[in-house]
């Protein structure tokens, strides 16, 4: 019995590696995917009016995350005509890629309350 519980054990750990492995091996491809769109909208200029006028068409061909389409599709004429192959890895690095909207004041404000809950 105590050999069979082991053995589960083992195998949960190992199902656990796997997962952990999967989800890294998915991150990286969308990293991959990621720079990949973004040097190709950098050199191919049909590309990247292709990307900018209808990007969910285009980026349903890749392998991305929801939050990677965001980042993509938040980017403007302006952002593309700054990237070059040299610093794309720059500007995209963790520190500049954190996404931080403006805050329209105007905006009424509801919040909660210990009733609410």
């Amino acid at each position: 019995m105590e050999k069979m519980a082991m053995e589960q054990n083992e195998g949960q750990n190992n199902e656990e590696q796997t997962k952990e492995e999967q989800t890294v091996e998915i991150a990286s491809n969308s990293d991959n995917a990621i720079q990949e769109i973004i040097e190709k909208a950098i050199t191919d200029n049909d590309f990247k009016e292709s990307l900018l006028e209808n990007p969910d068409e285009v980026l349903d061909q890749y392998d991305i995350s929801e939050i990677s389409r965001i980042m993509i599709k938040s980017l403007t004429r302006e952002d593309y005509e700054k990237l070059t192959p040299e610093n794309i890895t720059e500007y995209f690095s963790a520190d500049s890629a954190i996404y931080t909207p403006d805050f329209d004041e105007s905006i009424a404000i509801d919040y909660a309350g210990e009733d609410d809950i």
